[in-house]
């Protein structure tokens, strides 16, 4: 009855802390206001948290003065954007609130618990703050670096359909269009930029500049972008030369992949040999190790 009480604690807390700081989607039914949306999107519409319209205006405040002392708007932005705009760092000045708020609520725990345990606790609660300031930027990088991989291995299968499309005859901007339509990931949703780009405008070396741009720091973006504009220059043909370079990806991701695993395998070891080996000993060895000690120890 107790576990059964505590799970039924938790899952309340769950739901209250999920519904505070997380937001979530209403359908509009027959209300008196009728918002219209796209048509992919349907009658739904996403409402800001409690907990962002609660502490909005003063982590605006705090962010934008962070961002007078770091002086560091441009360098961030550019892992906003490398990031692809994650829903936690839409702009620089939420990234730089989330440093504010982290650090805040960690120095808060360390201060609640230099009072409970003494002054000499405070220089702890000071590092909590200090590491709550910094661990948004760990997970940006993350983030960062997730994106480009995701990039890469996307990158690999997604060449050899743009090279079948412009071996059917297709131009290159057409192909990068047909390729857009289909649903994908971060690549695709860049390709589909680069075809908006086109579409308002832009030339197509314009439009893959500025993809190259937003995905600084990927190799292989750089030289696919590099042949297209060579191709878009001097007409030559490039359906086997984006088959090469997306056979060369596949490999390239197919021994990421085995190396990983190895790697995983080498990691395995630590806990058996900390926490398994330890534990089936005990198992084995303590009877006997029992019985020894009563028989030459406990007489």
């Amino acid at each position: 009855m107790t576990i059964l009480l505590a799970l039924i604690g938790g899952l309340g807390v769950l739901l209250i802390w999920t519904g505070v700081t997380h937001p979530f989607v209403a359908r509009i039914g027959n209300s008196r206001t009728r918002v219209q949306l796209r048509a992919e999107e349907g009658e739904r519409i996403q409402l800001s948290p409690l907990l962002d319209r609660a502490l909005g205006p003063l982590l605006d405040s705090a962010s934008h003065t962070l961002a007078v002392l770091l002086r560091r708007e441009d360098k961030d932005r550019e892992l906003i954007v490398a990031a692809g705009y994650p829903p936690r760092y839409r702009t620089v000045y939420n990234f730089y609130a989330w440093k504010v708020f982290i650090a805040t609520m960690l120095f808060l725990v360390g201060l609640f618990n230099a009072l409970a345990i003494g002054p000499g606790f405070l220089p702890v609660a000071l590092g909590l703050g200090i590491l709550g300031l910094y661990l948004p930027d760990f997970h940006l990088r993350q983030l960062v670096q997730k994106r480009r991989e995701m990039i890469r291995t996307e990158m690999a299968f997604v060449l050899h359909r743009l090279a079948i499309q412009v071996a059917a005859g297709q131009a290159l901007p057409q192909a990068l269009e047909q390729i857009a339509l289909k649903p994908g990931g971060p690549f695709v949703q860049e390709l589909r930029q680069v075809s908006t780009d086109i579409s308002t405008g832009h030339t197509l070396t314009e439009a893959l500049d500025a993809f190259a741009q937003r995905a600084a720091g990927i190799d292989e973006v750089r030289r696919f972008v590099d042949l297209l504009e060579r191709a878009q220059q001097l007409g030559s043909p490039i359906a086997e030369a984006l088959t090469s370079m997306g056979r060369i990806m596949q490999d390239r991701v197919q021994q990421d992949i085995e190396a990983r695993g190895m790697a995983a395998s080498v990691q395995m070891v630590l806990p058996i040999g900390c926490l398994i080996l330890p534990a089936i000993g005990i198992v084995v060895m303590g009877p006997g190790i029992y019985l020894a000690a009563q028989y030459f120890f406990l007489k």
